[in-house]
This record gives structure tokens, sequence and C-alpha cells, in this order.
């Protein structure tokens, strides 16, 4: 058997299995000897091809029987069949519902049945498979004409339902000439045209005139190819009302062919409706997409986003007018409306046009309900209202806009002749979101503009600063210079030291107040060589740095790498091993006297000697030249500005020679999944620190000026990324800094 079995077309049905036939009289042997050749299925009207295809099939499914039939069904001489698998004999049936079905009936001694497709013959073939002493008699039959007069029976069927059971549709015949035969009273209410009417008539008279001609030749089409350019099943065309108006249809089509003439069937409904509520869908979605990138586009000013998010809106709800108001109310009720962005032509809709608040439709609209949709303004009790009088608006719908918390004014749209139909649900949702949307994008920008303030009177403190303080701290360092070499007093050494400090907050205060800004130019940045490269600029001593990332992150390399120092510094300064206990006695010994539930020697903790005058002067543009001899110690927050030699490989970098008063910690730098961290082994931070440690200010240590962290925290809110301090592996601090980007 060369052809595939296909089993179940589409327009038929899958194929099926089952059983419930019952045990035909005689076995197979019985079977073979009467030939079987015109056995029929009781029922069966005789009019498939009656001959059916029968073979008998021993346990192991090899051929023990087949007639003239089963043999062409199998494609083979009945002598070869003989003895032969019936897997090999037909391999297509393999894995269909035949099989299936004799299996059934080989191996459950039960009968079974199965249809299904043959595509090279193009026909169905029904099997009744019956046991028979352990082996199996199937017969397959032809049983295509009969399928094909079942169709066309549920067909009609369908056509006489739509007929008789649906007096809502219109019921309409014609012939091949396309004039209407016959039309059911329903097409009175959809087309406004009596049955009567149109009997003897054009179908042309129910088709807009713009489709006359194509529907002509679709008709004349089928009738000489029978091709249909149209699904009949199915099909959504307009229909034209007596009085013009075009409304949308949905149409089933049908046949009926008696001798040479053709009727046509057609079963109509209105589906404007639904065809209307599928557009508005279509509309909104269409709408928030456009609303997405104008809300989201940063390279629009907030004058722009609400100027287009207007244009939108009247677009949507085919509204000619739309405005912002600014609504200003006096203690004794009474207030002002004030037009700030406005599209379309109205003469009172205009931006700086005002009015008392009760000559507006507004007034309703800051009402706690905060929302109105009016579609006939006179109709709704306008009419006479002062409101009216100055605009003259035949529809309105608006809401209301809240900046922090307060009344700011209403986002309306409008026209001045009134609607045909209420506002929808969807149109309403779509104005109450664009009012929140616009309540938010003030509310940003209100923010955003304090926020410009703030900066720019903190950029005036810090150049006051630069230039202020710094000018006579350089001349009181100049004077001190010269005093201490004519004088080698204690007093003087203190003096130094204060000036130090004074110098070392003027800079981190400069610092603190240029690294608040948004970063803009992100580069591709080798995260272990910059690590590298910052190791070799941070006085160390003891301390070790082991690097565990070898990847690239997206970031602004400066100020990554003044993060990253910051942060080993703070780790070598402040990662001392020494016991909780000794920790919390240095910082009393030197002057620290806020309480305290945990050790102080964390990430702004440890270190309890003051540091050198030559150490807090490395660094400073305007400090003088130190002696190797004054150098024990290093700063907190600065850099030293002494070389370092080169690391001797690219993962791990050290001191073998801890200074005296020196921490001997490992600090390791780390990815994550999203970002990377940088761990130390010292005593860490005490869980209730954790989150005060990045406040301007906080330090637990005298050398400190607290704003080593609160830099490092900027450095990360600039780029967009979060920090927090938390525990080590080994126990000690260890800085998390999440939504890195890679490239």
């Amino acid at each position: 058997m060369d052809g595939r079995v296909d089993v179940g077309r589409p327009s038929d049905g899958a194929g099926s299995t089952g059983s419930g036939y019952g045990r035909r009289g005689g076995n197979r042997r019985e079977c073979d000897a009467m030939g079987m050749s015109n056995e029929t299925d009781p029922g069966d009207d005789g009019s498939d091809s009656a001959e059916e295809a029968y073979v008998a099939l021993d346990a192991e499914w090899r051929c023990v029987g087949v007639n003239a039939a089963g043999a062409r069904f199998l494609g083979a001489p009945e002598e070869k069949l003989y003895g032969s698998s019936l897997r090999e004999a037909a391999p297509a049936l393999v894995g269909t519902p035949f099989e299936e079905a004799l299996r059934t009936a080989i191996g459950n001694d039960d009968p079974g049945t199965a249809d299904g497709y043959l595509a090279d013959r193009d026909a169905w073939y029904e099997l009744r498979a019956y046991p028979d002493d352990g082996g199996v008699s199937a017969y397959f039959r032809d049983v295509t004409a009969r399928r094909e007069r079942r169709r066309e029976l549920e067909a009609y069927e369908a056509r006489f339902e739509a007929l008789t059971g649906s007096t809502e549709q219109v019921v309409l015949t014609m012939d091949d000439d396309r004039t209407v035969q016959y039309v059911n009273e329903a097409v009175e209410d959809l087309f406004g045209y009596e049955p009567e009417e149109l009997v003897g008539e054009s179908l042309l008279e129910l088709v807009p005139e713009r489709f006359h001609e194509a529907h002509g030749a679709t008709v004349d089409h089928y009738l000489e190819t029978g091709d249909k350019s149209l699904e009949w099943e199915w099909i959504e065309l307009p229909g034209r009302h007596r009085d013009g108006h075009e409304m949308s249809l949905g149409i089933s089509f049908g046949e009926t062919v008696v001798g040479d003439e053709h009727r046509f069937t057609a079963v109509m409904r209105d589906i404007s409706e639904r065809k209307r509520r599928q557009q508005e869908r279509e509309a909104d979605i269409e709408f928030l997409r456009n609303l997405y990138e104008v809300t989201t586009n940063t390279d629009l000013t907030l004058e722009d986003k609400i100027d287009r998010t207007l244009a939108l809106g009247c677009e949507r709800l085919d509204l000619p007018y739309g405005f912002l108001t600014r609504i200003r109310t006096d203690d004794d009720g009474d207030g002002r409306q004030v037009m700030v962005y406005t599209r379309g032509d109205h003469p009172m809709i205009q931006p700086g046009e005002s009015c008392p608040l009760s000559e507006a439709y507004c007034r309703e609209t800051i009402e706690p309900d905060g929302f109105q949709a009016i579609p006939d303004t006179v109709a709704a009790g306008w009419g006479g209202d002062p409101a009216q009088e100055r605009f003259g608006l035949g529809a309105y719908i608006g809401g209301k806009v809240v900046v922090d918390d307060e009344l700011y004014g209403t986002l309306c749209f409008a026209s001045e002749e009134p609607r045909e139909r209420p506002f929808s649900e969807a149109g309403r949702m779509l104005v109450r979101v664009v009012s929140r949307w616009v309540s938010y994008e003030l509310e940003r920008h209100r923010q955003q503009t304090d926020l410009q303030h703030t900066n720019d009177r903190l950029e005036g403190f810090a150049s006051v600063v630069s230039h202020d303080l710094r000018n006579p701290l350089t001349v009181a360092k100049g004077h001190l210079e010269l005093a201490r070499e004519k004088h080698d007093d204690e007093d003087l050494a203190a003096v130094d030291g204060a000036l130090n400090r004074m110098e070392t907050l003027i800079e981190d205060l400069l610092t603190l107040a240029q690294e608040g800004e948004a970063v803009t130019d992100l580069e591709d940045v080798r995260f272990g060589e910059l690590c590298e490269d910052c190791w070799r600029t941070v006085r160390t001593a003891g301390a070790t740095l082991r690097v565990e990332s070898t990847g690239e992150i997206r970031a602004d390399p400066d100020r990554l790498k003044q993060l990253l120092e910051n942060l080993f510094r703070n780790a070598v300064k402040h990662g001392s091993t020494s016991p909780p206990s000794h920790a919390r006695e240095d910082a009393v010994k030197h002057g620290f006297t806020g309480s305290r539930p945990e050790a102080d020697d964390a990430v702004e903790h440890g270190s309890t000697s003051p540091p050198s005058q030559a150490r807090e002067n490395a660094g400073s543009e305007n400090a003088s030249e130190p002696s190797v001899a004054d150098a024990p110690e290093d700063t907190v927050e600065h850099s030293s500005t002494s070389s370092r030699p080169e690391a001797d490989d690219a993962v791990e970098h050290g001191s073998t020679d801890s200074e005296d008063g020196e921490p001997e910690v490992t600090i390791t730098v780390g990815d994550l999944e999203d970002g990377f961290y940088v761990a130390d082994d010292g005593s860490g931070i005490p869980e209730a620190d954790r989150e005060t440690v990045f406040e301007s200010g906080f330090s637990t240590s005298e050398e400190g000026t607290g704003f080593g962290l609160a830099i490092v925290e900027e450095i990360a809110t600039g780029h967009g990324w979060e920090i927090r301090a938390t525990e080590s592996e080994a126990g000690g601090a260890r800085f998390e800094i999440t939504g890195v980007d890679r490239p």
C-alpha cells in the first residue's frame, strides 16, 4: 500500500476508534470461503462502494485470508499477501487509528472500529475489526460518499435552522442574476425595506455602490469556475440601509442547485456594534502605546509632553479641545481658573485665559469625586449656566489634577457640539489615566525644580567654601610653617593637625557636592584592572587585595575609581581585627561619646592613633612636603600621593611589611549577579549602624570626617545603583553594589 493514511481532515473531523459492533456471523475462514465481497453493514443505504475489502490476520498479524477487494486495498496480489505481516504489507497503517482498532480486536478480544482518510485515493474508509480465534477479521469500506451526504445534510440543516430559528437575522435567497427571490421580515429592522419591496429587485440595493462592480465580478467568477474567492461560512462586508447609512454585516452564504438553476442563501446580521467595540479596543491600545512613547521620551520637555498628550487625547476622544487648567481657590471659596496648556482654536481656551471659577465647568470637576463626563451639556442641565454662557461647550469630560496631595487644577477635553453617544467606559478611563499621569509629571517636575534649586545653592556654597575658606587656610598654613622653623613647639604641631583636618573637611565637602549629579556618560570599564589601579593609589601598609572579578561594567571610570578608593581606604583604616572591647575603649579614649551597642571598629571605626601631619597633608593641593619620619599612618578618606611598587600578580596585591599601628586586613572584590561587592575580614559593622554609615558626618573616630561613605553612596546613586552594608563571610564589612549594567 503506497499511499499514506491521513487521519482526520480539518473539515471532516479527526479519525476515531471504538468498539460496539456486534460479532458478525462466521469466523474468518467461513468469511473467506464465502468471499465476503458483498457484505454490507446493517442499516447501510448501499450507496457507498458495496464491495468491502476483507483481510484476516492471525495473532502474529500475518495475513491468513484476503478477498480481491482486500488485495486491491493493500496494493498487492492475493498470493503474495498470504503469510505476510500486515505491518510490512501496509506500513502506512502503523500508528493510526486503524492499527489501534486491530490491536483492540486481537489483544482484547473486543470488536474495534476506526475511520480515516487515505490521501492517495482521496477517500475516507471505515474499518470494522472482529476478534476470531486469537486473530481478527477486518473489513475496510469506502465511505466517502456517505460522509459527503452527511456534510450536505448538516449544511442544509444549518441553513434551515437559520431560516426558521433566528428571526433577528435577515435570511435572503437570490438567483444567479443576483435577483432577490425571498427575504424574511427581519430585513425591515436591518435595512429599512419591507420584504415585498425587495423581492424581484437586485441584491445590489443592499450593497454600497462602491462595491457593486466587485460583487458582480465575484458571483460571475464563481458561476464560471466554481472557485470561491471568499470563505462562505462567514464574511464581514458593509451593507447599505435604505436611508443611505452603512453598517457592518456578518454574512453566511449557502448554495442550492436545482437542475441548471442556482439559488444562493445569505444569512445576515448587524455586527456594527461589535466592530465598533473592536475598533475602540484597537484605538485604546494604539493610544496607550503612543502615550507610553511620549511619557518615556527623556528628550521632551514637560511642556512638549503635555502638549502631545493633549493632542493624543483629542484624537482618541474625537474632541477638538484639550486643556490643562490651574485653579486657585480663596479661603472664602472663591477662585479662578487659568488655562495653562491648550489644544484647539476656541477663543476662551487659550494659554493665559482665565475666568472666575463660578463660570467654569471645572468647578464641578474639582469636587471630591473629581471627574465629569457630559456628552450633552444642555441635556445635563448646564443650559443658562455661567459656564455655558462663557464657553458654549456641547460636550465635556475632565478629571482632577492633584500635585503633592493638593489641588492643582483639571485636565479636560471638550467640543462645541454635543455627542450622539455617551462617553464609553474606555474613554472615561483614558481621561482618568491621563489626569493621573499629568499629576505625577507635574509633581516630579516640581521635585526636580526644587532639587535643582537645592543643587544650585549647594554649588554656591561649594564655591564659597573653595574660595573664601581655602585661601585663608593656605595663608594660615604658610604662617604656621614659618613659625615652626623658629620654634619647635607641641602647640604648633596641634595647630598643624587642626589645619590639616580643616583642609580634609573642605575637600570632602566639595567632593560630596559634586558627586550627587546623575551620571550620563557611561563607558565599558574593565572592572578588575580598575580595582588594581585604585589599590596602587591607596596607602595599604599590611593590607591585601584579592580581585575575583575579570569582567566589564558600564560606569563613569573616574567616579567609579573614587568609589573604590574610598571603600579601600575605609577597609584599610577600619579593618582592625582587634576585639570589639578594645575598639570601644579606643573610641572612648579618643573622644567618641555617642552611645553605640556594638563595636566601634567597623567601617568608620578602628585605628585609634592620631593621624600624622604628613599623612593628612598627602592628597591636598596646598599641603607642605612631609618628611618620612612624620608619616607612620594613613588617613581614612584621602589617598596618599606616595608611589607604590607594581603588584606581584593580577589577582592578589598586598604588603609583606605592616607598618606599626596599621591593621592587617584582606579586602576582596567580587561579582554579584547584577553588580559587585567589596568585603574585608575586619571586625565588621554593627547591624544597627548599617543604615546610618552612609549618612554625611557619621563617624566614630576623631580623625574621620564622616563623608567617605556618603560620597560612596552619592556616586552609586548617580549611576542609578543601590548600595547596602552587610556582613562578610569572614565577619567583616561587606558593601554590595547592585543594579549595575554590563556590556
